[in-house]
């Protein structure tokens, strides 16, 4: 597994709840997977 920087982390989650876009099309405009995304938002979600 890959190790992303905590600086991308947060730009996925903020693309992603800005609304506009989906999960997929967050994965690809940072070049990573759909789970990957999925993931960095579950722990959003749950630890903030």
């Amino acid at each position: 597994m890959t190790c992303y920087s905590t600086d991308l982390r947060h730009k996925v989650v903020k693309i992603y709840q800005q609304g506009n876009t989906s999960i997929r099309a967050v994965a690809q405009q940072f070049q990573i997977s759909t789970s990957t995304v999925q993931r960095y938002l579950t722990q959003y979600r749950q630890t903030g």
